[in-house]
């Protein structure tokens, strides 16, 4: 008794997989009896299908490994799935699609020439909104004034310093804000 379906990649994050969205290869699939008991593990093939063989009827619990810099777009990882007493059970497809991150820093310009130079330092604390359609987070700033969002789904993103974090008297000398990267 098996059952199996895919993972593929995603170009966007509507969780649906269109032409030209391959599978991926390599995933671990596990495969766990709901209520207990022995499972299995499957890997995807180069389409980002798998089989797990060998199945009882009842149902089962599939968790697909997320792969490295990638975010699920699909809300079904896990899925629990039903092998009928003829060994037949599928899985929904399960979606993934690549990330990046977003870095900057934001420092004082002491001469407003819009450059960084050896004494103007980095601004501590200055919060800073990154927004990608429906992905939204704020980060702040470090010592150094830097700042870095890994997971941001691939495509455009807006970056917006918020205002109301910069130090007293500081405006800004530099590019746009906010800035679309």
């Amino acid at each position: 008794m098996r059952f199996g379906r895919g993972a593929d990649q995603r170009q966007e994050p509507a969780g649906v997989q269109d032409a030209g969205e391959s599978g991926i290869a390599g995933l671990t699939v596990t495969v766990t009896p709901i209520g207990g008991g022995v499972g299995v593990t499957a890997t995807t093939n180069s389409s980002g299908e798998y089989t797990a063989a060998g199945l009882a009827a009842g149902q089962y619990s599939a968790n697909v490994s997320d792969p490295v810099g990638n975010i699920l777009t699909t809300a079904n990882d896990p899925q629990t799935v039903t092998v009928a007493p003829n060994g037949a059970g599928s899985a929904g497809p399960v979606g993934f699609q690549p990330t990046g991150a977003v870095v900057g820093r934001i420092f004082r310009d002491d001469n407003g020439n819009g450059s960084q130079g050896g004494t103007e330092i980095g601004l501590a604390g200055v919060q800073v909104r990154i927004s990608n359609g429906s992905f939204v987070s704020i980060v702040t700033t470090d010592a150094n004034g830097d700042y870095t969002l890994s997971g941001v789904p691939i495509g455009t993103a807006t970056v917006d310093i918020v205002d109301s974090t910069l130090p007293a008297g500081v405006t800004r000398t530099a590019g746009t804000d906010p800035s679309v990267v």
